[in-house]
């Protein structure tokens, strides 16, 4: 009996362990927050702020972004980390938006009739990344 508990337990940790492996947000290691969007579209009422922990607990994520600092920001570094490509770019004032597909991103969004799922937002000090787009302000 109670080698059948042990094997349980082990299993039951083993599947946790998986679980929380799959759900670590899509922009881990750029930030330590991150937001996640509990519905398809932009509702900021139902964006969520969270860290690490919190991310994995959440279920049914239709999208996440995160503010990364822009001193050491690799642009070109991070859209190839995603297998990427950049579909279109838009220059609105001080900040230079890139709209981009990754085959590794399971969000996606149409954007002017162009799918896309990697969105990056660069303007001084600070980069707005978010998948499939960024939801709010950047």
């Amino acid at each position: 009996m109670f080698k059948k508990a042990v094997a349980v337990s082990l299993i039951a940790l083993l599947f946790l362990c998986f679980h929380v492996q799959g759900s670590k947000p899509l922009f881990y290691g750029y930030a330590d927050s991150f937001e996640v969007y509990l519905v398809d579209g932009s509702f900021s009422s139902k964006i969520k702020q969270c860290d690490y922990y919190e991310f994995i607990s959440t279920k049914n994520i239709k999208g996440e972004a995160c503010k990364i600092n822009a001193d050491n920001f690799d642009l070109d570094g991070f859209i190839k980390s995603f297998n990427a490509r950049v579909v279109f770019v838009e220059e609105l004032d001080e900040v230079v938006v890139y709209y981009a597909f990754s085959p590794e991103i399971k969000y996606l969004e149409c954007v002017g009739g162009e799918c896309v799922n990697l969105h990056v937002a660069v303007r001084k000090g600070q980069v707005t990344v978010g998948a499939p787009l960024i939801y709010g302000s950047f």
